[in-house]
């Protein structure tokens, strides 16, 4: 695809926090240069990639997208950071820099948005508070570029043994998140606790060499290593610990490329000790581990099957014309409780699958299956409330990403319950794709 010439978007979003204002920065992030942070603000999450997709509000009914370069940085503070003072104060500075307003929401003081451009440079904020704190987001996107630059956001945990031979493609941290780690042939632990993410890209160095220097270099750190797997040089594992911080180096083959992924948890608490570990549907092949959904609190004992109601009526599946039917889920996290749980609980059901609607041409771009995996938040009413992508994510399923969120959005489900009550709950489904055939081009024999 050809990218128009250079842009450069900066986008700055302040939306409701999840958790209260935080204390100090997480590990792995830095303030973009262009501007300097909110006096009192902390950093709570950044990621930089070479290449994404990133919406700007035009005016108050069209958006444009952005693709290329990303740098982002999210910021928590105090309630008393007022987001009409940061946008004043961000409206001044674009002044300043000769930007020219696209457009502006001042409908709500405490809900600002903002859109400014100057040529191919763009910047958007959005604004919100809510109960003890305020954070915004500040995103810097850049298409058309000739090289790649360098992540400013995201500097990804301090490794020499991968620096000096590797590129990042990929960088993500957040101050608090879950993930699974590999502690043995079929199994893994569900951990939680800052998470940083690298990918890279290795091209002058061998499987090999990339994962004995590793070995050796938490060795060196006085890390145990719980487990090391190279039977496969093209999905092999190294996960060591040393105290609360855990380490993952995992890799898989990219098209041409080797992909790596670095996972770092700088203080991991244990939710979930070591399990036997699920395997794709594909030939059981284990997936990449990625952030997964947990109970909140001390680990959910499994509950007994609930009793089969007097009428279930069977799961609809709706109909498409120009996709394959998903199979149902074979894997489902259990849910996340809003409140401190006081019997089993028992995780979501779907009951209602929408198939991908994919076209004719993006389909022909796709050889062979695609496994996308997503993770889900359902309400108590069994209704999708959000979708991201998860596990491993190649450029297949970055290509199906669009047609599976907006398939798995209008998915219903049997909500989650805790005794007789339904809850929000979080899960995991993966949905199979299937490509085109590839065949080899043989010459007719006349």
């Amino acid at each position: 695809m050809r990218v128009p010439g250079t842009v450069l978007c900066y986008i700055f979003a302040i939306t409701a926090p999840s958790v209260a204002f935080a204390a100090s920065d997480v590990e792995g992030c830095k303030d973009l240069k262009l501007f300097r942070r909110v006096a009192n603000c902390v950093i709570v999450e950044c990621a930089s990639k070479l290449r994404d997709i990133v919406t700007v509000q035009v005016d108050a009914d069209h958006t444009r997208a952005l693709e290329g370069f990303v740098d982002s940085v999210t910021y928590s503070c105090p309630v008393s950071v007022n987001p009409r003072q940061v946008a004043r104060d961000l409206s001044a500075k674009l002044h300043e820099a000769a930007y020219q307003l696209v457009y502006q929401d001042t409908q709500d003081p405490m809900n600002m948005g903002l859109t400014a451009r100057k040529g191919g440079q763009w910047f958007q904020l959005n604004s919100e508070t809510v109960d003890a704190a305020t954070t915004y987001s500040l995103s810097a996107v850049e298409t058309g570029l000739k090289k790649s630059p360098k992540a400013e956001t995201c500097t990804g945990p301090q490794a020499p043994f991968l620096e000096k031979s590797c590129v990042v493609v990929e960088c993500n941290s957040a101050s608090s998140d879950m993930v699974a780690m590999r502690t043995g042939p079929q199994s893994e632990t569900s951990l939680r606790g800052p998470l940083l993410t690298t990918t890279l890209s290795c091209a002058e160095s061998t499987p090999t060499q990339i994962f004995d220097t590793a070995q050796k270099s938490l060795g060196d750190a006085n890390f145990e290593i719980l487990f090391s797997d190279r039977t496969k040089a093209d999905d092999s594992f190294l996960t060591g610990r040393s105290g609360k911080r855990w380490v993952q180096l995992s890799n898989w083959q990219e098209g041409e490329s080797m992909a790596y992924v670095l996972t770092v948890v700088p203080s991991a608490e244990t939710v979930v000790e070591p399990k036997p570990r699920s395997t794709e549907a594909d030939g059981g092949k284990p997936a990449v581990p990625g952030p997964i959904a947990a109970p909140v609190g001390p680990p959910v004992q499994p509950a007994e099957a609930p009793k089969q109601p007097v009428v279930a009526p069977p799961p609809v599946r709706a109909e498409t014309a120009k996709a394959p039917a998903i199979p149902p889920a074979p894997n489902v996290a259990l849910p996340v409780a809003t409140s401190k749980p006081t019997g089993q609980i028992i995780p979501p059901k779907a009951v209602v699958e929408v198939a991908m609607e994919v076209s004719e041409k993006l389909k022909q771009s796709i050889v062979g299956d695609v496994f996308i995996t997503l993770d889900l938040d359902v309400d108590e009413k069994g209704k999708v409330t959000k979708a991201v992508l998860a596990g491993k994510i190649t450029k297949n399923v970055q290509k199906l990403e669009s047609a599976a969120l907006d398939a798995v959005r209008r998915w219903q489900f049997e909500p989650a319950r805790q005794g007789d009550r339904p809850i929000p709950s979080q899960t995991t489904v993966k949905l199979h794709f299937e490509g085109e055939v590839l065949r080899p081009n043989i010459p007719s024999i006349r």
